[in-house]
């Protein structure tokens, strides 16, 4: 099964500190470790539930967007 694709943002992993992605993520973000995992379908859905769970100082564990 494909979990990435080409046109996907890529997948930061927020436990180990881990940005594989071409999204700016701040290096005090990337080491926040949360109890939520995301993935998305949609990189523009992916980045509009980030920032909304950011602002409401929610952390990630995961976030993948795939194809």
């Amino acid at each position: 099964m494909a979990i990435e694709g080409p046109n996907c943002l890529g997948m930061v992993n927020f436990v180990d500190g881990t940005p594989l992605t071409f999204m700016h993520e701040r290096r005090k973000e990337a080491n926040r470790k949360g109890r939520i995992a995301m993935v998305s379908q949609s990189g523009a859905m992916a980045t509009v539930l980030g920032v909304s769970l950011r602002t409401h100082q929610v952390a990630m564990s995961y976030s993948v967007s795939n194809r």
